[in-house]
């Protein structure tokens, strides 16, 4: 029971299979019915930490997380078995993440299939100037400058000069 713990053995003096702690009362990551979620090993017993060791090879997927329940990083898939754009080492080339269909969600300042072009910055360091979006064309990364009545009319390759025929601090 749980105030007595749940103990097995001749001697009852061992913890039953997904229980760990000292009085046996603590459940492992998953709960008794999925420990681990199936996908690693859970440090029980009297003596235990209750902490999953996931599964981590081609056989059985590339595990992570406290349930062993998220794919490990630079894995995606449905058994977490395929690796992600640019491996385990440095998925979406250390410059965004590797969603669930195995492709990168890049970091604001980068662009690219894999993350593989720093978007233009302009001189105090801010994407386009903060006057337009990054996106990937052809080998490398560009502005696309806003063209808006109400954002301005921004040009140049960082979105820092106004558009022909507009003018001001907001380019209107």
């Amino acid at each position: 029971s749980e105030e007595t713990g749940f103990y097995t053995g001749t001697s009852c003096m061992d913890c039953q299979p997904g229980y760990w702690s000292m009085v046996c009362t603590e459940v492992c990551p998953g709960g008794l019915s999925d420990i681990c979620s199936g996908h690693g090993v859970c440090s029980d017993g009297r003596y235990g930490t209750g902490v999953c060791t996931c599964d981590a090879a081609p056989s059985t997927g590339f595990w992570a997380g406290p349930a062993c329940a998220d794919c490990a990083q630079g894995y995606w898939g449905g058994t977490c078995e395929k690796q992600c754009p640019g491996g385990q080492a440095g998925p979406c080339m250390g410059h965004g993440q590797c969603n669930s269909n195995g492709t990168c969600a890049c970091d604001a300042a980068w662009t690219g299939d894999v993350c593989q072009w720093a978007c233009p910055d302009a001189p105090f360091g801010a994407v386009c100037n903060r006057h337009g979006t990054c996106r990937a064309a052809g080998a490398a990364a560009v502005c696309d400058c806003i063209q808006s009545p109400d954002f301005g009319y921004w040009d140049g390759p960082v979105c820092l000069s106004c558009r022909s025929g507009y003018y001001g601090v907001l380019c209107t």
